[in-house]
């Protein structure tokens, strides 16, 4: 039902009044803002000062599942569980794409938020920026805003929220779901939200070109803020927006992309992180000192463009970065969880969800890739019973296995993935136009996209007196027992542990393919 631009009578004056019936929030929506210090002894990254500022639940979220029980649905969020706050007063939503009809609907029905929507369909002639200008027009608290996008190659891919309430607070959300009922129902996405980040006292404004540790909501800020930069004139009130609040409460690392050239002789620079591979790099090295050779990092994604072995092999080695291996053993210890055809066939959806997972094997280039890629290929649906031949002894079921990934997460893990070293959750998947392409000549990176992610790593929330673990949880955001004194860091996991190998008889999936075979909705693929 399409949501009216003008409301004669409020619904709320039908409802009780005490008290009026609402829906049971989850109470880890909105972390209670705490304010943390950047720790002085060291000086490139962040440390906890009390156990105060442990988490008991995880960082990244998972999204709920519409068609999956409750018990599937344990500690999830959904994308009305944030916008649907009655305290909102003003939102920013930065996104690939969008349906405005649902986004409007996710917001309470009796709070008149302003609402901000970035996309990046820069042709006036396109179908998509048209059909959301029309939309738009049902609602007098919407405004359509268009990014800069200089790179014909580019898409605006990042998808992020910026919320302003009405008590003073403001929020950053990160996600990996398109604004759409498809990508939020039944596909497996991650959120990460901030603390809620109170204004600065005596509107004080940090000092340009002020050095802060990577980890620290200082140079979170400083992040983000370039990153909104880069849009001109069309974000200039949400930057300003922004300065006025006090970001110490993050305990995070702000990874973005935007259309750019980043020079590798400034991406060392400690005053801001880069943008795409070189900031990544950036912050590997200067937190991967605690990660040893026989780690394995999993990437898990949803598009593979079509890159050489170069390009794969230098994005090996940056997320490797500062680990004592050799460059030839790299690869060997880089996983890819991706889907089967037998995972998308057998999902919620069906073949429909392989519609939103880019893998192409039509040109010579494109199945030499795959061929190259298989060796590190994992099932998205795996099994939590290890089998017989495997070194790992964690053991996990996400309870994902039948809502297929639209997430991407780039996590380290100790050699039996009992610990994590660090996380990233990020709109970017695996392409030069996300994360950069190789340097030119002169040492510089062309990046086309735009893109948003999130870091965190152990040595964030650790006291002055205690180290702590980071453990993989799954089916839910917290740890087992009574955590009044935690050791560890739970992070949600959204795949089975351990990873399932590809067998000989595994196919993986590709966008161009067709299958006959029917999937429980009786339907087949036809090759695009």
């Amino acid at each position: 039902m399409e949501r009216p631009n003008k409301r004669r009578k409020l619904e709320s004056f039908e409802r009780p009044i005490s008290p009026p019936p609402r829906k049971s929030r989850d109470p880890n929506i909105v972390p209670s803002p705490t304010v943390g210090t950047k720790d002085t002894s060291e000086k490139n990254t962040a440390k906890a000062t009390s156990s105060s500022d442990i988490p008991r639940k995880s960082a990244f979220r998972l999204t709920t599942i519409s068609d999956l029980d409750d018990a599937s649905n344990i500690d999830t969020i959904s994308i009305q569980d944030i916008l649907g706050d009655p305290l909102l007063k003003e939102v920013w939503l930065f996104d690939y794409l969008f349906n405005l009809d649902f986004c409007m609907s996710q917001f309470d029905r009796d709070a008149l938020v302003q609402v901000k929507i970035v996309h990046g369909n820069w042709k006036t002639e396109s179908p998509m920026r048209q059909h959301l200008e029309e939309a738009s027009k049902k609602f007098d608290n919407v405004e359509i805003i268009c990014a800069y996008m200089p790179e014909p190659f580019g898409t605006h891919h990042s998808k992020m929220m910026v919320l302003f309430r009405h008590d003073g607070f403001a929020q950053v959300v990160v996600h990996t779901a398109n604004l759409i009922p498809f990508d939020c129902e039944n596909m497996t996405q991650g959120v990460w939200l901030s603390p809620l980040l109170p204004g600065l006292k005596d509107d004080g404004r940090d000092e340009e070109g002020e050095e802060h540790a990577l980890g620290t909501g200082e140079r979170f800020k400083v992040d983000l803020l370039r990153y909104l930069k880069q849009y001109g004139r069309k974000t200039k009130e949400l930057v300003t927006q922004l300065e006025a609040f006090d970001f110490a409460a993050i305990r995070a690392a702000f990874i973005a992309s935007a259309p750019t050239k980043e020079m590798l002789n400034e991406s060392s620079t400690s005053d801001y992180t880069a943008f795409g591979w070189p900031g990544l790099k950036q912050v590997l090295k200067t937190i991967n000192k605690a990660s040893k050779a026989d780690d394995t990092v999993v990437m898990q994604v949803s598009s593979i463009a079509t890159l050489n072995e170069k390009w794969i092999d230098n994005f090996n080695e940056v997320l490797h970065t500062q680990t004592k291996q050799a460059s030839l053993g790299i690869k060997s210890k880089t996983r890819l969880v991706w889907p089967t055809v037998e995972d998308v066939r057998l999902s919620l959806n069906g073949y429909e969800s392989g519609g939103s997972i880019h893998l192409k094997g039509t040109s010579k280039a494109q199945k030499k890739q795959i061929i190259s890629l298989r060796s590190m290929m994992y099932r998205w649906s795996g099994s939590s019973v290890p089998p017989a031949s495997s070194s790992a002894s964690t053991t996990g079921n996400a309870m994902r296995s039948l809502a297929a990934p639209h997430i991407k997460t780039f996590i380290r893990y100790s050699q039996d993935f009992g610990n994590i070293r660090w996380a990233l959750l990020s709109s970017a998947n695996l392409s030069t136009q996300a994360w950069g392409a190789l340097p030119d000549k002169e040492g510089r990176v062309r990046i086309c996209s735009w893109e948003v992610g999130v870091m965190i790593w152990p040595k964030l929330f650790e006291t002055e007196d205690e180290s702590l673990d980071m453990v993989p949880v799954f089916g839910q955001d917290g740890l087992d027992g009574d955590d009044s004194s935690p050791k560890s860091i739970p992070l949600r996991i959204p795949y089975d542990l351990p990873l399932q190998r590809y067998t000989q008889d595994d196919e993986p999936w590709c966008t161009t393919e067709a299958h006959s075979e029917p999937d429980h909705n009786g339907m087949a693929w036809p090759a695009r």
